[in-house]
């Protein structure tokens, strides 16, 4: 509850101020009552002044109830008005910054799809294993879909993900990631949003570089990546979207030494703006209204 203003506080002296010259001018008037019956000699009023008292605790426990029944009607109609204007406010102040950031819904799209447009697009395998990172592989399909720009997955990336889901000593934990993760490729593979590279009927039997096993590429899916990557930007504008900085480093660092590759390769954080907002477009794109706006399309079913 908020701190009484200085106007409260005024009010609640007043109040209680009043409360207490009521009580004394009630007593009195009660008392000179008794006492005029007294003089006047009312036998039935003998009794009273008696034990008067008992009539003056009497008065005083009636007067008490009065003053808390006054004290919650004023406590109501003043401090607790302030509380709900005040929480009004509040609503309508959130209220405001949600509609300024529906506003800006299609600001956050335009530079996810400016991101996106004219670049081979490459995702960290830990992308597409997290449920974490569910909203963004959401609103990364539409947003290929919207450029046309599928994203590519090399044969060998495949291959450890399907080294891990088969991997008997591996944990049910692991196993379950890459389940969800190869349900993932395949809705992007129904929406024709996903390009996979030298792949082969059997897992593991072929590569990006047709040399190492689906085994070895399961150990180390990142360093797989930087050399995709890498080599892949000698000739097109590569765009890698990772949630490891140290990953991005790496590939800077390589990527400085090859001019041609320095220019064309773009390494995207998942906390970088234009990929940041992606829970908010998601949270967008669950209204089916709202998405239909902005995508032209239904959702795409789960």
């Amino acid at each position: 509850m908020p701190a009484a203003t200085d106007s409260d506080n005024r009010r609640i002296g007043l109040l209680i101020a009043l409360l207490v010259a009521a009580g004394l001018v009630l007593l009195s008037v009660v008392g000179m009552v008794l006492l005029a019956l007294e003089l006047a000699g009312v036998p039935a009023f003998a009794m009273v002044t008696r034990n008067i008292a008992l009539v003056v605790l009497g008065l005083l426990v009636l007067f008490g109830l009065l003053a808390g029944l006054v004290s919650w009607f004023y406590y109501h109609r003043t401090v607790m008005a302030a509380v709900v204007a005040e929480a009004q406010e509040e609503l309508a102040q959130q209220e405001a910054s949600r509609q300024q950031v529906r506003a800006e819904i299609p600001t956050h799209w335009r530079r996810l799809c400016e991101l996106l447009a004219g670049r081979t697009i490459l995702i960290d395998s830990t992308i597409w294993t997290d449920r974490f990172y569910d909203h963004l592989l959401a609103v990364l399909l539409e947003a290929c879909d919207a450029v046309k720009r599928p994203v590519t997955m090399s044969g060998r990336q495949l291959d450890a993900l399907s080294f891990q889901l088969n991997d008997a000593s591996a944990k049910e934990d692991r196993r379950a990631a890459a389940r969800q993760a190869l349900a993932w490729i395949e809705r992007f593979q129904a929406r024709d949003a996903i390009d996979l590279l030298d792949v082969t009927l059997e897992a593991g039997t072929g590569s990006a570089t047709g040399s190492q096993p689906a085994a070895t590429t399961g150990r180390d899916e990142n360093l797989q990546l930087m050399r995709y990557g890498l080599e892949r930007s000698l000739r097109e504008n590569v765009l890698i979207i990772t949630s490891d900085r140290d990953l991005r480093i790496r590939l800077r660092a390589l990527a400085a030494q090859q001019p041609d590759a320095g220019n064309r390769l773009r390494v995207a954080l998942t906390e970088d703006p234009e990929l940041a907002t992606a829970y908010l477009l998601y949270q967008e794109l669950g209204q089916r209204d709202g998405y239909r706006r902005l995508v032209g399309h239904e959702p795409v079913g789960e």
